[in-house]
């Protein structure tokens, strides 16, 4: 009976894994990188970065890489700042990753930019697109980007769809408390945003509306937020079977 409970606790790990609190890295515009809870005000100072990073995200890996306002690229993982390149006059919106690579909205040019921040290279970049002041930006499980772009007072809601870089409308005001900075999928699947006053909503990616949120209790004034990107549930149920059968053949 132990072999079927060995791996069946693994299975039930990787599966709390998915199910475990969403949290979130987020960067203010105080220069603070901290780690927060998408569910609650829980909020954890990691650091002060010295400079606000407009453009964040976590490779797969668990590297966290972040955007100064003079367009260089840094390393802060686990707080701790090591410059990577100058990626040149870029003003970074927002900045994104599904895997080891990075891609950011430049609101100077109005593209979107694909960059390896371990070879330090552009890998392509998009045409011109119509948003012209995205302030978040995160990839959906198709490699699609949806993204907040700010006209005024009004946060705009839409799509990018990669590869055709066609560009929708989906919510042409999201009618929030404040602006949204940071936005991206957590490790339960849903998508939240963390808005200046530091309210924090998860957000309906197929409309942009809310769907549910609070205010934290102190105005933090969010600049970026990533996570780490996780397997999806079917994903960690191969790893699951992929351990029991490993150790099925190892019994043989």
């Amino acid at each position: 009976m132990l072999k079927f409970l060995v791996p069946g606790l693994a299975l039930l790990s990787l599966s709390s894994l998915a199910a475990a609190s969403p949290l979130a890295y987020a960067t203010n515009y105080r220069q603070d990188l901290l780690q927060i809870d998408l569910n609650s005000p829980a909020t954890t100072l990691i650091g002060n970065i010295g400079f606000t990073a407009q453009g964040l995200a976590a490779t797969s890996s668990g590297q966290l890489f972040a955007t100064s306002p003079n367009g260089n690229l840094f390393n802060i993982t686990g707080g701790i700042v090591t410059p990577v390149a100058a990626l040149g006059a870029l003003a970074v919106g927002s900045m994104d990753s599904a895997g080891s690579t990075l891609w950011g909205f430049d609101n100077t040019s109005q593209r979107l930019f694909e960059y390896d921040p371990f070879a330090t290279s552009f890998i392509q970049w998009s045409p011109v697109l119509a948003p012209n002041n995205i302030t978040a930006l995160s990839i959906d499980s198709n490699g699609d980007f949806l993204f907040v772009d700010r006209v005024g007072a009004v946060d705009k809601f839409g799509k990018i769809t990669n590869g055709t870089w066609g560009v929708s409308i989906i919510n042409p005001n999201m009618g929030l408390p404040d602006h949204c900075e940071a936005m991206d999928f957590l490790s339960d699947g849903n998508l939240y945003c963390a808005i200046l006053q530091d309210f924090r909503y998860q957000i309906d990616p197929l409309t942009g509306n809310q769907i549910s949120g609070f205010n934290s209790g102190t105005h933090r004034d969010w600049a970026d937020m990533t996570a780490v990107p996780v397997p999806e549930p079917s994903s960690l149920l191969a790893v699951g079977l992929g351990i029991l059968f490993v150790r099925q053949r190892r019994r043989k």
